[in-house]
């Protein structure tokens, strides 16, 4: 009995979430579930285009694409003025994105289970269900529940609803189980499903290695210290030039790399100019590169304002690679206390005291993941629960 996968995202720019649902379908069907994937995207027409200033580029718009041997079935929808006045204006949901939900409901009639990552592909699965009868779960990744229902009352209320009705919902981290609660979802029907990382692929490489790919990626500090993520507000990264101003100040010969991008990067890098610090921005990576980056640097930052159960936390824990982050989210389900910082008064000096400290430290403690960061306890349980559901 095949089951159906809708997710949201840009293939181009593939973040954490689009990563960690990417990984949960392999291994899905390593645990033999039948599965189609869809994903929603969107595309701006040439009046959109010409309103941002951007150049006209006709899109084509491919029926599906393939990523890591997965075949992922695109959902186009265009990007509508009128949707963004009403969700940033007037607290509504898309008027254009509900057309095509209930246009797109019509694909999984003779599905038995849809799995919906996020509030837009669960919109789908629940007109899936009225019309069809179609059972869905639907999977919280973090900003989905923490930010968005607070930023947007409509999405709050639909949030609650899609809960009401689910078979089941998941989330990523305890915490994440936790806000949502506070939100109003009943969590008697709720399951943790702890995002993971392939540790032959994140581990910890031997000096030489570690000294050869250095030199190859030019990454010459002394001390090496990055970020990894999206320069965006919700990533806290505004005060990073702010942060490795008074870590420079005290520790020498220590370079700095940002490795994403977003809309934040032009300010950032202006700030780190006035500060003179030592900085390269790399840009956006592929996954595949992210393991030899990691291993490259002596400690990461993530200073987050909110986050769900970030990879990157995963992955150089996996790396055995410090990580110092604020202390939100299911951060904590990871890391404890000496790697993090609760928000408040003093947070920039707290934190570069800590990571002076790390980094002065003659002998670095390795931290183990947890056993149940590990996509083979997370797969076998969702897909149990999945067979429990089809069975009734």
């Amino acid at each position: 009995m095949r089951i159906a996968i809708i997710t949201a995202g840009d293939p181009n720019d593939k973040k954490g979430a689009f990563i960690a649902t990417h990984q949960r379908i392999k291994h899905l069907i390593d645990h033999g579930m039948e599965v189609d994937v869809f994903i929603i995207r969107n595309y701006e027409s040439k009046l959109i285009q010409l309103l941002r200033k951007k150049r006209y580029q006709k899109e084509d718009r491919e029926d599906f694409f393939v990523y890591d041997d997965i075949k992922y079935n695109n959902l186009w929808i265009p990007f509508a003025l009128s949707d963004y006045i009403q969700r940033q204006k007037l607290n509504q949901l898309g008027s254009v994105f509900i057309r095509y939900a209930k246009k797109w409901s019509r694909l999984f009639a003779d599905y038995k289970l849809i799995s919906a990552h996020s509030l837009e592909p669960a919109i789908i699965a629940m007109f899936a269900r009225d019309q069809f009868g179609v059972p869905f779960t639907v999977t919280w990744h973090g900003s989905d529940i923490h930010s968005m229902p607070g930023m947007n009352s409509s999405f709050k209320t639909m949030t609650l609803k899609v809960c009401s009705i689910a078979s089941a919902v998941f989330f990523v981290s305890k915490q994440l189980q936790t806000d949502a609660a506070k939100l109003g979802i009943d969590v008697s029907n709720t399951h943790v499903l702890y995002n993971a990382v392939d540790q032959n692929q994140f581990r910890p490489y031997s000096f030489e290695e570690r000294e050869s790919l250095k030199i190859a990626k030019k990454i010459d500090g002394v001390f090496n210290i990055g970020f990894i993520g999206g320069l965006v507000a919700v990533k806290n990264c505004q005060i990073l030039p702010g942060l490795f101003k008074k870590i420079a100040d005290n520790i020498k010969n220590v370079k700095f790399y940002f490795v994403g991008d977003g809309k934040l990067r032009s300010r950032i890098s202006e700030e780190c100019r006035e500060f003179d610090l030592n900085v390269v921005f790399m840009g956006n990576l592929l996954q595949k590169d992210m393991p030899d980056i990691i291993n490259c640097l002596d400690l990461v930052v993530l200073p987050s304002i909110n986050e769900g159960m970030p990879l990157i936390v995963l992955e150089c824990v996996a790396c055995q690679i410090p990580i110092v982050t604020s202390r939100v989210g299911g951060i904590p389900e990871v890391l404890n206390n000496e790697y993090t910082i609760e928000h408040g008064p003093g947070f920039v000096e707290r934190y570069a005291e800590i990571v002076i400290n790390l980094l002065r430290k003659p002998d670095k403690e390795s931290i183990e993941l947890p056993a149940m960061f590990s996509w083979e306890q997370t797969s076998a349980k969702e897909a149990a629960i999945y067979r429990e559901i089809l069975k009734s």
